[in-house]
């Protein structure tokens, strides 16, 4: 074998690879003696089948095998004789095969770029230091009491009040039509909470468990569904269900249930260390991300698409992964969509990982 290596781009080489004839004689030889043992061919006995018989039957096959065979493996040896590391599948082109005679194809395979980095000394960052008071450690205390709240029906009223979990019905249109993500099926808005369209939860109050009703909603700038953001969508609700969360009272006893606290005063305590701890790694990170920030904005290169398309699929899983092909019909999720809404994070994940790793070895780091 012989490869020659050239550069289409900073994140792209291709190889030109020749086998010799002689391979892919010898790999023949051996795949034909392996099915003349296991062939069953009508009129001939198995293990005395002649070649040129097995040759009329299953020549694609053979050959095609043998094929995919000997350039995955001469692929490999010429990465490594070019010491090239690939960050994703190749792209292969052969010629036509023909038995006895040397064999050549092309392989473009992605890299990682070449890193050198200009600048990148001398960069600033400001701490910004998170309060911590009386009002935090309170909110911090009620998070973790609604954390271990149970949900119950509403048996002595069907009104809703504020703070209650209704299941509804709605669809949502913009002049007159339906948009991915605008309706939905027992859905469960929890009233007052700031997570679904505010007049939408402003408007459940008073109404009763059967109540429809209509409601005009703008679309917030962070709704999943990029073509609508901003729009006023007009909706029609039903409230089928009402449900309230029943939270345990703030005392000795709710502190005792929650782990290893002695009492309510101890666990106010704890609490504060913990946010202490919190907010000094919350200031950190925003340092690290601050100085990243800056040495991507000071130290352009391409970067290879493969790595990119595999770091969204990374960012994807743990929300893809987990639903099921009805759940994913069921919202209207909008793949592409979410592709493209996860790329410019994706690309920064990367730039940043990247220029970190090529910081290190410029300046000989080692843990």
């Amino acid at each position: 074998m012989s490869s020659q290596v050239a550069d289409i781009s900073p994140v792209v080489k291709q190889l030109n690879v020749t086998v010799d004839g002689g391979v892919l004689t010898r790999e023949l030889d051996k795949a034909y003696a392996k099915l003349s043992g296991t062939a069953k061919i009508k009129g001939f006995r198995q293990g005395k089948i002649p070649r040129q018989v097995l040759e009329r039957y299953y020549r694609r096959d053979v050959e095609s095998d043998v094929l995919n065979r000997v350039i995955s493996d001469e692929y490999r040896r010429a990465i490594l004789e070019n010491k090239i590391n690939p960050v994703g599948q190749p792209q292969i082109q052969a010629a036509e095969f023909i038995a006895g005679q040397d064999l050549q194809f092309t392989a473009k395979v992605e890299v990682k770029p070449a890193i050198t980095l200009t600048t990148y000394k001398g960069l600033t960052a400001t701490r910004d230091v998170k309060p911590l008071g009386e009002t935090e450690i309170n909110a911090e205390i009620e998070r973790l009491r609604q954390s271990v709240s149970t949900i119950g029906p509403v048996t002595d009223r069907d009104v809703v009040k504020a703070g209650d979990l209704c299941t509804t019905n709605y669809y949502g249109t913009i002049d007159d039509a339906g948009f991915a993500g605008g309706s939905g099926s027992a859905y469960v808005i929890e009233q007052g909470a700031a997570r679904f369209f505010k007049e939408i939860e402003d408007a459940l109050v008073g109404k009763k468990v059967g109540d429809a009703f209509e409601v005009d909603a703008v679309i917030p700038d962070n709704f999943r569904n990029k073509d609508v953001r901003g729009k006023t969508a007009h909706f029609k609700v039903t409230v089928t269900e009402l449900k309230q969360r029943n939270v345990p009272a703030l005392d000795d006893e709710f502190a005792k249930d929650l782990g290893d606290y002695e009492s309510l005063a101890d666990l106010k305590d704890k609490t504060q260390k913990s946010l202490q701890v919190r907010n000094q790694e919350s200031v950190d990170n925003d340092i690290r991300e601050q100085l990243v920030g800056q040495l991507i904005e000071k130290n352009a290169f391409e970067l290879p698409p493969s790595l990119v398309e595999r770091q969204i699929d990374a960012r994807l899983y743990p929300i893809l992964g987990r639903m099921s092909p009805e759940q994913i019909k069921r919202m209207n999720v909008d793949r592409n969509q979410m592709r493209e809404e996860q790329r410019e994070i994706a690309v920064r994940q990367i730039r940043g990982a990247l220029l970190l790793e090529a910081l290190s070895e410029q300046e000989k780091l080692a843990v």
